[in-house]
Formats: C-alpha cells, structure tokens, sequence
C-alpha cells in the first residue's frame, strides 16, 4: 500500500550455516516508507483546447496519464456544457480514455466546455485523484449558407 511506513526486523534467532551456529548479536531493524504514487492527469483531448469548425456529431474524448477507477467516471465527475445547461449523453471508459456521445447533435455555431474533475481517482489502494480539474472548450461548425443555384420558371 502506497504513502505507509513499514518496519523490518531481523531477530537474534537468525544464525549463521557455521557448527555451532552463531546469532545476530542484536536485532537488525529498519524502516521504509512507500511513496505516494503520481495524481491522474488528463495528457490528451479530442476535439482540442479552442478547436473550432467541430461536426455536430462529435465525441468528446480525454485520455488519462494512468489507469482510472471506472467507477470515478460519470455524470458527477465529467460535464459537457453549452454555457446555459449541460449537454446528455452516454459516457464510458476503456483503456484509459473517457469517451463521451452526446444524445442529440451538438448545436451549430456554440461554444461549450467540458469539465473533467478532481472526482476521477486512479486504481491504486487508496486511490489517488486528479490533482486539478481539467477544462477545455471548442466551438461547433458554421452551417454552410444555402445557396439558391436556379429557379424555374426564370426571372422575366
């Protein structure tokens, strides 16, 4: 277990492969400590950071520096939003990426942000978290402008 101090002891009762045998002449004791293993952290997004021009039907993605407790990810650890409410979707997590469909298309021309938070802990015993929330936004395509290409009957 990580961020523990354990103690090692070696007692007189150990004796060497010497006819008579001979002991330690005193105990042998040290100590140890493991360390606290490194927070989670969100090393790749998809769409990225400002990207802009991003299809409406996109799914948002994080991958983890480490392996995650899947159990860490849901609705109260990760949130789409479009600045006014969150956005619906399914969410789920393999091989060490979060992925995120939302329900309907995305609406055209808007900014939203998604927030992964300090809620998401990695697998090690105890967990360790995120040690910040991550936060990124994008801006969804422009629609084309239609275009009348011909009329019938003509002008005139």
């Amino acid at each position: 277990m990580h961020s523990t101090t354990y103690t090692a002891t070696i007692t007189t009762g150990v004796t060497d492969t010497s006819t008579p045998p001979v002991a330690l002449s005193a105990p042998v004791v040290w100590s140890f400590s493991t360390p606290v293993p490194a927070a989670p952290s969100v090393t790749y997004v998809n769409p990225g950071n400002t990207s802009s021009g991003v299809p409406l039907d996109s799914t948002i993605s994080a991958t983890f520096s480490k392996a995650i407790d899947p159990a860490t990810v849901n609705s109260g650890t990760f949130e789409l939003s479009d600045g006014v409410s969150p956005v619906s979707g399914t969410l789920s997590y393999s091989n060490g990426t979060l992925s995120f469909d939302p329900d309907d298309p995305l609406t055209h021309s808007t900014s939203y942000t998604v927030t992964v938070t300090t809620g998401v802990t990695d697998t090690s015993v105890p967990a360790v978290a995120m040690a910040a929330n991550k936060i990124w936004s994008f801006t969804t395509a422009v629609p084309t402008v239609p275009e009348v290409t011909g009329k019938s009957p003509a002008s005139g």
